[in-house]
Order: structure tokens, then sequence, then C-alpha cells
């Protein structure tokens, strides 16, 4: 029974690394107040990061199912707190 919430916190933990990307639209505003970024700075950080999502996931997708799901998604995780 133990593992079983394991795998469900960790499911957690990944949805919760990928999803912080969403967010970035709600953080634009106090970014460019507080770093006195333009609105195209702010925005061009926020497209680089998609493009990486989408890359990343198309072509290490075959090396997750290589190398397995505990494996991979440990190793996402590392990449996020990076």
């Amino acid at each position: 029974m133990r593992n079983r919430w394991l795998i469900a916190l960790a499911a957690i933990g990944l949805h919760i690394s990928i999803g912080s990307v969403y967010a970035w639209s709600v953080l634009t505003r106090p970014i460019m107040v507080d770093m006195g970024f333009t609105l195209s700075q702010t925005t061009w950080t926020f497209s680089l990061a998609i493009l990486m999502l989408g890359l990343s996931a198309g072509f290490l997708g075959s090396f997750a199912e290589k190398i397995g799901p505990k494996k991979s998604g440990l190793l996402a995780m590392l990449f996020w707190w990076a």
C-alpha cells in the first residue's frame, strides 16, 4: 500500500513541475514590475520554455521508455529543481 502512495505523490510532483510553466501568464506582470523587463522580454522567456518543453517531450520520449518511468521521472524532477 505504501508503494501506491509513493507513486501518487510522484505523479503529483511531475504534474506540478509541468504545470508551473503554464502559470507564467499569471506571473508576467509581477516579473515585469520587479525585474524591469519589457513585455517582449518576458514573453520571449515563456516562448523559450514552451519550445523546450515540446522539444524535450518529442525527442526524449524514447529515452524515457528505454530507462523506465522511475528513472526518467526522477531525472525530470531533478532538472526542474536545478
